[in-house]
């Protein structure tokens, strides 16, 4: 398996919207290297079909390819269970991104374990379109937020993030950042259903302004979604079990 990273610095327009450094996280085993300040339209996103570019150091890649790895062994046991906790994993999800919202609206960061649980919590419906809401409403706190979270996932979990992340760029009127990445998780996963409605939006030139108006709330959502069932963490589970069969084989 090959990471990538997203950082790509060249001449920055004055037009750009850029990221302010954020303050670093607390030096240890989970720690991550400062994020730059770097404008959004000349980030680019992570891609399945040059993997190589902008490649992370080598050592930077293990930790985090062991940690991922970890991470989804022990949530895939979790999902393999006779009776998987459906409520307190969408409840942790929830409040992790909620948590992860608020601390990029400060411009601070979450550390490596938390950006790899998130790409994870975005296989599960609910959350999701919790964050597909946000993406509409705070498209530039989940910009950053999910151009952080890219760098520090695997391309097999990608797709989520990314799909989010295309909504929040059109949120934010960057269509050709939009476009492009909405190419890259199509290229990854071409019957992702979030990215399918997204490209013909972009296609076609639907105005996000429409698209919003029609939004529901995370109240609205629970009502009507109802009681959360185990099949909303079927994609998760069958995405854990691809993951970590291709680790195992790589």
């Amino acid at each position: 398996m090959s990471w990538s990273s997203t950082a790509h610095l060249t001449k920055r327009p004055p037009s750009a919207l850029c990221l302010r450094p954020p303050e670093p996280p607390p030096a240890g085993p989970l720690a991550c290297p400062p994020l730059p300040s770097v404008p959004v339209s000349e980030r680019s996103v992570m891609s399945s079909a040059d993997p190589q570019m902008f490649p992370l150091p080598h050592d930077r890649a293990a930790q985090l390819r062991q940690l991922t790895h970890e991470l989804a062994t022990g949530l895939a046991r979790q999902l393999d269970a006779p009776q998987p906790p459906v409520r307190r994993l969408i409840n942790e999800g929830l409040a992790r991104l909620d948590s992860a919202r608020a601390r990029y609206r400060h411009s601070k960061r979450v550390d490596d374990a938390t950006a790899v649980r998130l790409a994870m919590d975005l296989r599960i419906i609910r959350i999701r379109d919790e964050a597909w809401y946000l993406a509409h409403t705070e498209p530039v706190t989940m910009c950053a937020m999910l151009l952080d979270v890219s760098e520090r996932t695997a391309p097999e979990l990608w797709a989520p993030v990314g799909a989010v992340l295309g909504a929040a760029l059109w949120a934010h009127g960057r269509l050709d950042l939009a476009h492009r990445t909405v190419h890259e998780v199509l290229t990854i996963e071409p019957s992702y259903p979030m990215a399918q409605m997204l490209d013909v939006a972009l296609h076609f030139g639907i105005p996000e302004t429409i698209f919003r108006t029609r939004l529901l709330s995370a109240a609205d959502w629970d009502i009507e979604m109802g009681d959360p069932v185990p099949h909303w963490l079927w994609p998760l589970q069958r995405t854990l079990a691809v993951y970590l069969h291709t680790d195992r084989d790589d």
